[in-house]
C-alpha cells in the first residue's frame, strides 16, 4: 500500500515546493530600505564607475525577481551581484531589456542584498574639462537613499550640481568623497546629478590606490557567533525554510521507501526458503532404470508392481 502511494506523496512536495518559489518569484510588494549610488569618475577605466548598492527591507520576500534601469549609454551592466549569508558577492545570471533611452536589467535574487555596476562614458569638452551627468529613476520605493561622488586622484577642481557639500579625505585610500543624503523617495521619482573637473593627465585613481583585502578576517568572533551569523538569515527567510522542509520530506520519503522495498524483497526470500526447509523435494523414480517382467505363460508385458498377469492371471515371477 506504502508503495503506491509512495511517488504521490513525492509528486505532491515537489508541487509544494515549486509553488512556494513560485509564491515568492511573484512578490511585487518589494520595498528597499537603505540604498548608496556611488559615482566614481575616471576610477579604473577612462570613464564612470556607477555601483548601486541594494538592500531591500524584507528578507521573507526572497527569492524574487527584481529589475532596475540604467542609461542606455552605458550598455550592459559591468557586474550585477547578490551578497550571499557568509557576506561574500556571487555574480547573478541576467537579461538587458532595451527600453529608449534606459536598459532594464532583470534578474532573479535569493537574497535582498544586491549590488550592480556599471560603466558610464565621460565627455570632454573644448575647454578640457570632462563631464559627466546621471539622470537616475528610482524603481522602487526607497525609505534612505544615499549618493556618493569620488574626486578623480588627478583632478584639479570638480563641481557638483546639486551641491553635495565639502568633501571628506578618506584615511583607506586617500581620495576625496562627496555625500548627500536624499532621504525617501517615492517608486519613479528622479534625481539629476552633474559632474565637471579639470585633469592635467590621463591617469586613473586605481592605478596608485593601495592593496587591501576584500574580506578581512574577522576579529576576536567565537566560533558560536560565527554560527549564529551565519544561520540567522535561514532561520528569518520563511520561504526558504518551508522549501527546504519540503525538499527534505521529499528525500526522507524517497529513502524510506527504498529501504521498505529492499525490506519487503528480503523477507519473500526468507519466507521461500523457509517453504523449501519444511518441505523437501520428494525422490521420483526412474522408470526407466527399473527392470521389465513378463508373464511366464502368455508373455504379456507387466506393469511396475503388478504380481499377478492382468491377462491371464499367471503368478508373475519377479526377476
Amino acid at each position: 500500500m506504502f508503495k503506491k502511494i509512495l511517488p504521490l506523496l513525492l509528486v505532491a512536495s515537489l508541487f509544494l515546493t515549486a509553488s512556494s518559489s513560485v509564491q515568492a518569484l511573484n512578490t511585487t510588494a518589494l520595498q528597499i530600505s537603505n540604498m548608496e549610488i556611488d559615482i566614481w569618475p575616471d576610477y579604473d577605466q577612462p570613464s564612470t564607475l556607477v555601483i548601486y548598492h541594494i538592500s531591500f527591507a524584507s528578507l521573507t520576500n526572497f527569492p524574487a525577481k527584481v529589475s532596475f534601469t540604467i542609461p542606455a549609454s552605458a550598455g550592459d551592466p559591468y557586474s550585477v551581484a547578490m551578497k550571499d549569508l557568509d557576506g561574500l558577492l556571487y555574480d547573478l545570471e541576467y537579461s538587458v531589456v532595451s527600453d529608449g533611452n534606459w536598459n532594464r536589467i532583470e534578474f532573479i535574487s535569493s537574497t535582498p542584498d544586491i549590488q550592480l555596476e556599471f560603466y558610464d562614458p565621460i565627455k570632454q569638452a573644448a575647454d578640457g574639462s570632462y563631464n559627466y551627468s546621471l539622470r537616475w529613476i528610482s524603481d522602487y520605493p526607497i525609505a534612505d537613499l544615499k549618493m556618493v561622488v569620488q574626486k578623480p586622484k588627478y583632478a584639479t577642481t570638480m563641481t557638483i550640481q546639486p551641491d553635495f557639500g565639502p568633501g571628506v579625505v578618506s584615511q583607506d585610500d586617500g581620495l576625496t568623497y562627496f555625500t548627500t543624503d536624499v532621504g525617501s523617495l517615492n517608486q519613479g521619482d528622479s534625481i539629476n546629478v552633474s559632474l565637471s573637473y579639470l585633469k592635467a593627465n590621463d591617469l586613473l585613481s586605481a592605478s596608485i590606490l593601495p592593496v587591501h583585502a576584500i574580506n578581512p578576517l574577522p576579529q576576536n568572533t567565537s566560533l558560536w557567533q560565527t554560527i549564529i551569523g551565519l544561520f540567522k538569515p535561514v532561520w528569518e527567510n520563511r520561504s526558504l525554510l518551508i522549501s527546504s522542509g519540503l525538499l527534505f520530506a521529499g528525500i526522507l520519503l524517497l529513502f524510506l521507501g527504498f529501504w521498505l522495498s529492499i525490506r519487503k524483497k528480503s523477507l519473500r526470500m526468507e519466507t521461500v526458503a523457509e517453504v523449501a526447509t519444511d518441505n523437501p523435494p520428494t525422490k521420483k523414480i526412474n522408470t526407466s532404470e527399473t527392470l521389465e517382467v513378463y508373464c511366464h505363460v502368455c508373455g504379456k508385458r507387466a506393469r511396475p508392481g503388478d504380481l499377478y498377469c492382468r491377462t491371464c492371471g499367471s503368478k508373475l515371477i519377479q526377476r
